[in-house]
């Protein structure tokens, strides 16, 4: 039997955020500020450590004529009672409903200022020599709703149907996870938590330091509106490819690991904007796992039948023509055949024959 009085397991180390740095009567918060990526789950030593800095966040503890804040305020007490109110503003106030739909406003802008801005003209088709944009066929999705309507209607549904999962992907990825894809230069997150920390009355301003041990290469403050922003949304396409497509992409897992589920492997270079393209820091690059659902009725030659089926679609989104590609596929060399030189070479074949139908 364990002893009651056995000491317990040390609590987690924090930084301190001690003594407080001053910007034009603004508190700066370091990057490393929030220790956790869900307030949520911050925790009572973590309050010990911060709650000096609450007063900034309280427009009570503002004098009205100097503008200046009582760091000696209340709100600022280091007891447990004035802890508990810390931490229930936290994540009530600060990280309540109206940060949550600000970030959201602000994701549905940061797309918006991906799409083209055409004046006229035909829309971009797919591939490298049609100059991939964030746009389909004309369609230009500028909030959540636009992009699930589009991904799961009827015309992108028989898409994937027809075996094009590498454009379905390519919408997929452009359009759900490059906003908050590493690497990406979009700053829709660090934007919209500004304007919040600004009407809000907030008397902080983030820094760029980290006072801990672990180094930060952004905000946490940002990181967790990404994160507040797009969960849900993510968590809605990832259901719905299952549902409605009956095939799923990894976004999140590597090629090298083991997977229980049955698994293939797509590349999405020539269905993604070139800036989405140059922006990634995967280690697979625009290679990705994908899992198809009722796999358990696949034969070899459906797979076979989708393969092939994968490179036509790509064919004719290239305006390659039926010839180009049975060249390349009896050739006597295509046993050592590498299919993306393949790709290359019909591409460049390709600019006399029309698109068979």
């Amino acid at each position: 039997m364990a002893d009651d009085t056995s000491t317990p397991p040390p609590l987690r180390v924090l930084p301190d955020y001690l003594p407080m740095e001053i910007e034009n009567g603004n508190v700066v918060i370091p990057r490393d500020f929030w220790a956790v990526m869900s307030p949520n789950k911050l925790t009572d030593d973590w309050a010990v450590k911060s709650v000096p800095l609450a007063p900034f966040f309280e427009l009570s503890a503002i004098d009205s004529s100097t503008k200046v804040v009582n760091t000696n305020h209340e709100t600022g007490e280091n007891t447990l009672a004035v802890r508990k109110a810390w931490l229930s503003k936290v994540r009530k106030i600060i990280f309540g409903k109206k940060y949550r739909d600000t970030v959201r406003m602000g994701w549905n802008t940061g797309l918006c200022n991906e799409m083209p801005k055409r004046t006229g003209g035909e829309p971009s088709l797919w591939g490298e020599n049609n100059s991939v944009d964030f746009s389909f066929r004309g369609k230009t999705p500028t909030t959540m709703e636009d992009v699930t309507n589009i991904l799961f209607g009827d015309e992108v549904i028989k898409m994937v149907k027809d075996g094009h999962f590498a454009a379905a992907f390519g919408l997929l990825f452009k359009w759900g996870y490059y906003l908050t894809m590493e690497g990406c230069t979009s700053t829709w997150a660090e934007v919209a938590t500004e304007n919040y920390i600004r009407t809000q009355g907030f008397r902080v301003v983030l820094g760029n330091r980290c006072v801990g041990e672990k180094h930060m290469s952004s905000h946490g403050w940002h990181r967790i509106g990404r994160k507040m922003a797009t969960n849900s949304f993510q968590t809605t396409l990832r259901r719905k490819q299952e549902k409605y497509w009956g095939v799923k992409l990894l976004t999140s897992e590597l090629i090298r690991n083991k997977s229980k589920e049955n698994t293939s492997v797509i590349d999405l270079r020539d269905y993604l904007p070139l800036k989405v393209i140059k922006e990634m820091s995967r280690k697979d690059g625009t290679k990705f796992k994908y899992v198809t659902f009722n796999a358990g009725t696949n034969t070899k030659e459906s797979v076979l039948g989708q393969k092939v089926g994968e490179l036509v679609h790509w064919a004719k989104d290239h305006d390659i023509g039926e010839e180009e590609v049975k060249l390349v596929v009896t050739s006597r060399k295509f046993a050592n055949f590498d299919m993306n030189v393949g790709r290359r070479i019909i591409l460049n074949q390709s600019r006399k024959t029309i698109l068979w139908r």
